[in-house]
């Protein structure tokens, strides 16, 4: 549950495409994919990567 006053980040469908794309074909683990693009949750970019 969202804390009241608690922002969300965005990201836009190219950054999402580019996180798949970096894990599925340059074979980046999910860790240094977050580190790369400067994504805060690990699990977002597992959550894109199941639903591409």
């Amino acid at each position: 549950m969202a804390k009241k006053g608690q922002s969300f980040r965005q990201y836009s469908l190219d950054v999402k495409k580019e996180a798949v794309r970096l894990v599925n074909e340059e074979h980046m683990s999910i860790r240094e994919v977050t580190k790369h693009i400067d994504i805060r949750n690990k699990s977002q970019v597992q959550s894109w990567g199941m639903k591409y």
